[in-house]
């Protein structure tokens, strides 16, 4: 097991930086989340097959995604005004205690909210749809998603007039990575009457502003290039709306910290140097490969880099723009043509049972779906990641009192250390 390192003075600053998220663009294409639940995966494989338990530090496939278990999901039932649910209570809401998003939940009585209703793409909103409306039924017929969240909103659907369509991001933390090949991709205990297909989301595809973002809960799949004028269903979202902030920060060393969601990237690709920028070809590597090598990277002096997973990898995707969607002002190596698709560490199993496929991330445009972990083109690049700080006690309010504790994560373990040492080592924090 290797050495747990920090580095205090980049925990300082993060201390000092709090919650945060990036400000929806023109797009509507949302920020990052402060914090991403863990993607649900349990379970290790092989490039075919369940293993019987998860590899050692040595072994062949270590470093996959249920081994580095992030945020764990957490689901509250709430009934009218956001109270939880007690006996009698109708079931209304469904709380993320992760994202802190609430959610619709879907029906089979044939109102509104019954989960066979599907609907076109509309916003009229310039600000948010990306210079395309899309597809609006102006005779008063309950047909788009522009109509569909007015309706939820008049009606104060749950206490609350403040509905809204999901952004992708946001879309996107609900698929459930750690089921069998059963449909839907959801935790069905939190989210019932979820189908097994095609949800929108408020955000426009920069490249083709007639097309939407989709999440499918069938192949697990952020999809683009859907038009406007296509009938998909819908699941209203509300709250999760924090600050914007500066997202990124160099070091300098080779590494970037993402200070939204407190991971620290490996700034150039895998097989890159850092000098004056990205030089050099990046690493093409199978699934295996990719594993075992963020296993073995030493940079800017820790050790404990690894594969990101699923939502990890995603949570850099830049939905605002293309060629590439990712901030390239701090991972200036992305390259055209064909130098885009990242491993994750998630494995995505088959509708068939099987387990020969992972989720990749497309910097291009911002496709999360699947390919063979023995690709037979070559393989995918990597940018492993570490873990800087997992989270923060909802209590910190910055008048440090002994009492508030930082949980410093690395490879599971997580060592707890009083502000009041931050204090005595910077001075109080403000």
């Amino acid at each position: 097991m290797k050495k747990i390192t920090i580095n205090l003075n980049l925990m300082f600053a993060l201390l000092i930086a709090g919650n945060f998220t990036s400000a929806a663009a023109g797009n509507n294409a949302g920020g990052a989340f402060n914090v991403w639940p863990d993607t649900g995966q349990e379970k290790c494989y092989s490039n075919k097959a369940e293993l019987s338990s998860c590899p050692g530090y040595s072994d062949n496939f270590y470093g996959q995604d249920a081994q580095y278990q992030g945020h764990e999901r957490s689901y509250t039932k709430l009934g009218y005004g956001g109270s939880e649910l007690e006996y009698g209570d109708e079931w209304l809401m469904t709380r993320d205690n992760v994202t802190k998003l609430m959610w619709e939940i879907k029906t089979t009585d044939d109102s509104i909210h019954d989960k066979t209703k599907t609907f076109t793409w509309c916003d009229y909103n310039d600000d948010t749809n990306g210079g395309d409306i899309g597809v609006c039924d102006d005779s008063g017929e309950v047909t788009d998603s522009e109509a569909f969240i007015q309706t939820l909103n008049d009606a104060a659907f749950g206490g609350f007039s403040d509905w809204r369509l999901p952004t992708v991001k946001e879309l996107s933390t609900l698929i459930y990575m750690g089921q069998d090949d059963s449909l839907p991709a959801v935790d069905g205990n939190y989210f019932p009457n979820t189908v097994g297909g095609n949800y929108w989301s408020a955000t426009t595809l920069v490249s083709s502003n007639s097309s939407a973002w989709l999440t499918c809960f069938a192949d697990k799949c952020v999809n683009s290039n859907y038009h406007k004028f296509k009938n998909h269903y819908l699941r209203a979202v509300r709250g999760g709306i924090t600050p914007v902030i500066e997202r990124f920060t160099d070091n300098g060393d080779g590494t970037v910290t993402d200070r939204a969601t407190n991971l620290m990237w490996q700034k150039c690709s895998l097989g890159q140097t850092n000098i004056n920028g990205c030089q050099g070809y990046p690493s093409w590597l199978s699934w295996e490969d990719a594993l075992s090598s963020c296993e073995s990277l030493e940079l800017a002096g820790y050790d404990d880099w690894y594969l990101p997973n699923r939502n990890e990898l995603q949570s850099l995707v830049d939905y605002s723009t293309f060629k590439f969607a990712i901030d390239t002002s701090v991972f200036p190596d992305m390259r055209s043509p064909g130098w885009f698709l990242y491993w994750t560490s998630t494995t995505q199993i088959d509708f068939d049972g099987g387990f020969t496929h992972a989720t990749y991330v497309d910097f291009d445009y911002g496709v999360v779906c699947s390919l063979a972990k023995q690709d037979q083109f070559g393989g995918n690049m990597v940018r492993a990641v570490r873990k800087v700080i997992c989270s923060f006690d909802d209590d910190i309010d910055g008048d440090v009192d002994g009492l508030d504790l930082v949980k410093v994560i690395s490879r599971g373990e997580t060592s707890p250390l009083e502000l009041e040492e931050f204090a005595n080592l910077f001075g109080k924090i403000m």
